[in-house]
């Protein structure tokens, strides 16, 4: 799990777990998992304007993916994104990785808490119903 720069190279606590949650690429010890679904939904993760804008012209309704491993992996995660390549991506993305599964739901936009774009278009949700998505396996690049 990648850690942000030390907690003083940031103005706020907020900043900091920004940043931790985005360069945590492989998700946050369990035990930090309740703590970040607060953060998020407590409206103390900062937004920037771009990321503001972005979530204001979203439609009312938007197609999400996650790719994940459904043998290790968790459905009900917190990080989608509209981008179908990019999850297909985390999907495979480890070696030996068992039962690579793309998620997929339609979501009303006000189901969407949060906006990350410093890379791609990631998307917070943090209340996916588990009937309201579908999932497929997907095939490894490395098969």
């Amino acid at each position: 799990m990648s850690t942000p720069a030390p907690r003083t190279a940031f103005d706020s606590d907020e900043e900091y777990y920004r940043a931790f949650w985005q360069a945590s690429e492989l998700g946050v010890d369990l035990t930090d998992y309740g703590f970040f679904k607060y953060f998020f939904s407590s409206g103390l993760c900062p937004q920037t304007d771009e990321e503001k804008a972005h979530w204001f012209d979203l439609p009312e309704r938007v197609t999400v993916y996650r790719g994940y491993c459904k043998l290790h992996g968790y459905s009900d995660g917190l990080s989608w994104t509209p981008n179908k390549q990019l999850a297909q991506w985390f999907a495979t993305r480890l070696p030996r990785n068992e039962q690579p599964t793309l998620a997929t739901a339609e979501v009303d936009r006000d189901k969407i808490e949060l906006v990350f774009l410093n890379r791609e278009p990631e998307y917070i949700i943090l209340h996916m119903d588990e009937d309201s998505y579908t999932e497929e396996e997907v095939q490894s690049e490395q098969s």
